[in-house]
């Protein structure tokens, strides 16, 4: 029954992302990609739970399988391919911050003091989402949805981030497949709720890239693994994930106000 359940919110999600109208976007972000957002949005801990109070759990084999036969992701592998399929782009990594942390910050890639259990790590690193050829990266779309909200204050200063140009080792999380295996591999413990350490994972990679194949299979869902059950994870966009410090150089590209 539980399996039902959450088989039955992937293909529900699918088939929004498949068949649901196109927002009308008065910008140049790709309107299927604010499509995208907007549906992934709706994967809250409150909706993604069944009755029980226990994460819907998804085989990672099942979720892959499903979310490859979406017409949207498949069409925007076709357009977009690094944020879907790769080869990554690193000329194209922009950060955006906001009023309360308007530039990218060092300190941050101090493990000592960050949170560094949990899906995703807090206080430690910073994420980049790689801009399209014609238009904004998916972070900046997410946040065009939030223009004027408390939650991410104005103003909003877009950075392009460009990797040195050194052998910058980046783990690619393509799927659910992807996901369950990093967390297996880097969870301290086994259980019902398993979160990567951090701490760990930036012994071994400079970053981590999660793509949109990933967030759509994966997104609040509990994952099975060899050792037991993933912490859902809630990533929203493409995004990579940097663990340490490796830019060359860090230009400002515009403030939002």
């Amino acid at each position: 029954m539980e399996r039902d359940h959450a088989v039955g919110l992937l293909r529900q999600r699918l088939c929004e992302l498949d068949t649901g109208r196109l927002p009308v976007v008065p910008s140049l972000s790709d309107p299927r990609l604010v499509h995208v957002v907007t549906v992934l949005q709706t994967a809250t801990n409150t909706s993604m739970t069944p009755a029980g109070g226990r994460p819907a759990v998804l085989a990672p084999a099942a979720a892959d399988a499903l979310t490859r036969g979406s017409r949207l992701v498949a069409a925007l592998a076709a357009d977009h391919p690094p944020l879907v399929a790769g080869p990554w782009d690193r000329a194209r990594q922009h950060w955006v911050g906001t009023a309360r942390h308007h530039d990218p910050d060092r300190a941050r890639f101090d493990p000592a003091r960050a949170a560094t259990s949990g899906p995703k790590p807090f206080g430690l690193g910073l994420h980049t989402s790689t801009a399209t050829r014609q238009g904004p990266s998916m972070w900046r779309t997410y946040l065009d949805l939030y223009h004027g909200s408390d939650l991410y204050p104005l103003p909003w200063s877009t950075w392009e981030l460009r990797p040195d140009d050194g052998d910058v080792s980046v783990l690619h999380i393509t799927g659910a497949g992807d996901w369950a295996a990093f967390v297996d591999r880097y969870a301290p413990t086994a259980g019902p709720a398993m979160s990567p350490d951090w701490s760990a994972v930036s012994r071994d990679v400079d970053a981590v890239h999660v793509t949109l194949p990933a967030i759509v299979a994966a997104q609040g869902f509990g994952l099975r693994t060899a050792r037991g059950i993933t912490a859902p994870a809630f990533w929203d966009v493409e995004s990579t994930l940097w663990l340490r410090w490796r830019f060359a150089s860090a230009r400002l590209l515009e403030t939002t106000r």
